[in-house]
């Protein structure tokens, strides 16, 4: 009787002594891609995403580098919004001299957005044989609340990708 009573005193000191630190989260902003590798003059499809936004943002703006020798946006299908800032959201796509600048914002009134999303599609076109890496210009990407002031983000991380032309 008295090993039995040992035994459970160490079973429930062992049960209570778990890890209760609570789980790290991972906060990232990445490129994502079903085709990374195609032929001229067929498209990839890229989804920006987010995933665990440490806080709420209610607009926001970036910019992503590639090579416009190697992809090019396709001009029908070039660029959709996603479900992260919602329906109504206001969404700005331009592109110039292989940068992509996009401007994301809620409408005046609503919630800000939080959590993880898909911000936005963009369709390439395959140009010419080579590589191009599609990345986030970090200096420039600016998250903002509801009066417009800048939210800094240092604990985001990154993620490009890179897509082949054969």
């Amino acid at each position: 009787m008295k090993y039995l009573a040992i035994i459970l005193s160490i079973v429930i000191f062992l049960g209570c002594n778990k890890n209760t630190e609570p789980e790290q989260l991972e906060y990232k902003m990445y490129i994502s891609s079903g085709n990374s590798t195609i032929a001229i003059g067929e498209q990839s499809e890229i989804t920006l995403q987010i995933l665990n936004i440490p806080q709420p943002v209610f607009g926001m703006s970036l910019q992503l580098d590639y090579d416009s020798s190697i992809i090019g946006i396709n001009d029908s299908l070039g660029f959709s919004n996603g479900d992260f800032f919602g329906q109504n959201a206001i969404a700005f796509a331009k592109e110039e001299e292989s940068k992509i600048y996009l401007s994301f914002s809620k409408v005046q009134g609503e919630s800000p957005a939080s959590g993880s999303g898909k911000i936005c599609t963009i369709t390439f076109t395959g140009i010419t044989a080579g590589s191009s890496l599609v990345q986030f210009l970090y200096g420039e990407i600016n998250y903002y609340d509801s009066a417009g002031e800048i939210i800094p983000m240092s604990n985001l991380n990154y993620e490009s990708i890179e897509i082949i032309v054969q």
